[in-house]
């Protein structure tokens, strides 16, 4: 069957043909056989059967297993090419039944092996050089039946021999009997007891049937060779078996050593290891260490099993490249299950940690990351972006920017602000970062690599200088004045009238007659009040002995550098 040639994958697979509707006279017919560059022999003077062309009742187990039976019709057989030389099947063959006095006989009994009464088996080997074997058999005698003394002598090792016609006597004749000519019977031969290190065994017709040494043959009673030759066991290095397990207790394999030899592990059947493993688990790593025995020279069937070192698992933090900053450590890195390793992620100047990601999963911007009691390996990437800024521009009154309170912006980029003061107001000072700094109405930083706070504050550059008055009189009337400047104030009373009070912003600075404010830096209010200028009472007496009272006001005017005096007579009431 063509299955059977797929295992093991040591065997050839050989091409078989797809004739599976012919039979071999169809072959022949055909001439399929010269179209295979071979002579595929057929003879004509085969065993049985007229109807198939080759006379053949049975051809069992085209295969390389002489044990086996596949019991295909050789009217299906077909012709299999083996790729090589050195590939074996079994050939199985009955001849006719016996007939009244008569008996067939295959012309060469002699190379088949017996199975049953008219049955036979022998081994055919491809030849080297052969691409097909010659599947053909000696002719068969028609003999008639007579009896036969078959003899046989006994060699070394044999302990106890006898022949019979029962497959199951447990005694018999012994070196010689008289049996019918095609007849089977059965040699029984005993050998000498196995020792620790010898076993004895007879030849590949003998099966064993018995685990004491004795050993069974069928044979052929043959009227052209009754001497059935010299019987001897051969003697060999007993075979123990050497079993290899590992650590749980499965067998990784076992194989057949003679007495005396070293076994020695190859492991020939695994494609990964010249060594025993064992998976890791969760916690620790296995490294074989050895075998729970030391191994010595076979003496016995024996089992080795693998023992390891636990070593606590150590797990791959691969760390992922990248850009605008740096992971530490960096690369591959190993830890063992319950280790704790942590990981620090440093932008570069002007970046900052814009994600981190374990496993593809995000933990956030975080500036670093520990694991701990891992059991499995891990992978780390970091993202990092261009850092922002802020830019905290804080105002005084009477003013405005065109920036103003948080703005944030890039790493390294410049900031500009305009600055306008209200009406009548202007820059005051500028700081940044607490320090003073050129006063214009438009301020540029340059390269802004920190958090930056920018403070503007505004002053009044133009005063107002207010003045009333109250009374007869005048004054300069109101007015403004830059910063810095000094402001005069000029007073002038009414004929007969002066300067009572003057108060500067609500504060009385007494009666001048003219006032100057200097340095003005501030807005000023000036009142004046005036009264009646009396300078004197003068009491006069008349003769007739009556009083007369003068007031006498003295009013300075500045006339053509004149200056009255003027006198006024009061009623006498």
């Amino acid at each position: 069957p063509k299955e059977f040639f797929s295992s093991p994958t040591s065997r050839p697979t050989p091409i078989i043909r797809p004739f599976t509707d012919k039979t071999v006279n169809d072959l022949l017919k055909n001439d399929i056989i010269d179209k295979i560059d071979r002579e595929f022999i057929i003879r004509d003077d085969l065993v049985k059967d007229d109807v198939v062309p080759d006379k053949f009742k049975d051809i069992n187990d085209l295969l390389d297993d002489e044990n086996s039976e596949s019991n295909f019709d050789v009217e299906n057989r077909l012709p299999i090419i083996f790729p090589g030389f050195g590939t074996y099947f079994t050939l199985i063959v009955e001849v006719y039944d016996d007939e009244e006095g008569y008996t067939y006989v295959l012309d060469d009994v002699n190379s088949y092996s017996v199975l049953e009464k008219g049955v036979f088996k022998k081994t055919v080997a491809i030849k080297s050089g052969s691409k097909i074997a010659e599947i053909s058999v000696a002719s068969a005698v028609k003999k008639p039946i007579e009896k036969i003394e078959i003899n046989y002598t006994v060699g070394t090792y044999i302990q106890d021999h006898y022949i019979s016609s029962d497959i199951n006597a447990d005694s018999g004749d012994k070196n010689s009997a008289v049996y019918d000519a095609g007849q089977v019977v059965y040699l029984f031969v005993k050998t000498q007891s196995d020792t620790f290190m010898y076993h004895f065994r007879l030849s590949d017709h003998f099966e064993q049937i018995t685990k004491d040494g004795w050993y069974r043959a069928a044979i052929y009673v043959n009227p052209n060779s009754p001497d059935l030759g010299r019987i001897s066991a051969s003697r060999e290095l007993q075979k123990y078996t050497v079993t290899w397990k590992n650590w749980n207790g499965s067998v990784i394999y076992t194989e057949t050593y003679s007495y005396g030899s070293l076994p020695k592990f190859n492991n020939r059947y695994s494609d990964i290891k010249s060594y025993p493993v064992r998976a890791d688990d969760d916690k620790y790593s296995y490294i074989f260490a050895g075998w729970d025995k030391p191994i010595r020279s076979v003496n016995s069937d024996v089992t080795y099993t693998a023992t390891y070192d636990a070593i606590l698992r150590r797990y791959v933090i691969h760390v992922e490249p990248t850009e605008n900053g740096s992971v530490t450590p960096d690369g591959n890195n190993y830890m063992n299950r319950y280790d704790r390793h942590t990981y620090t992620f440093t932008p570069n100047p002007g970046y900052k940690v814009k994600d981190v990601l374990i496993n593809g999963e995000s933990v956030g911007a975080v500036p670093s990351y520990t694991f701990s009691d891992v059991t499995c390996d891990q992978t780390v990437k970091v993202e990092f972006e261009k850092l922002r800024l802020p830019v905290n521009i804080i105002l005084g009154e009477n003013g405005s920017a065109d920036l103003s309170g948080v703005v944030e912006v890039e790493y390294g980029t410049d900031v500009t602000v305009n600055i306008t003061p209200n009406n009548r107001f202007g820059i005051d000072f500028i700081k940044v970062n607490g320090l003073p700094t050129e006063v214009s109405n438009t301020l540029l930083i340059s390269n802004v690599t920190g958090d930056t706070v920018i403070e503007i504050a505004f002053k009044q550059t133009v005063f107002n200088i207010e003045t009333s008055s109250a009374g007869k009189g005048a004054v300069t009337p109101s007015f403004t004045v830059s910063s810095g400047e000094n402001a005069p104030i000029d007073f002038n009373a009414d004929i007969f009238f002066k300067v009572k009070d003057v108060k500067i912003d609500g504060v009385s600075i007494g009666k001048d007659n003219n006032y100057t404010l200097i340095n003005v830096t501030s807005d000023h209010t000036v009142s004046v009040e005036y009264e009646l200028d009396i300078l004197m009472i003068v009491i006069a007496s008349l003769a007739s002995g009556a009083l007369i009272v003068f007031a006498i006001s003295i009013i300075p005017m500045i006339k053509k550098r004149r200056r009255y005096l003027c006198l006024t007579k009061r009623p006498k009431n």
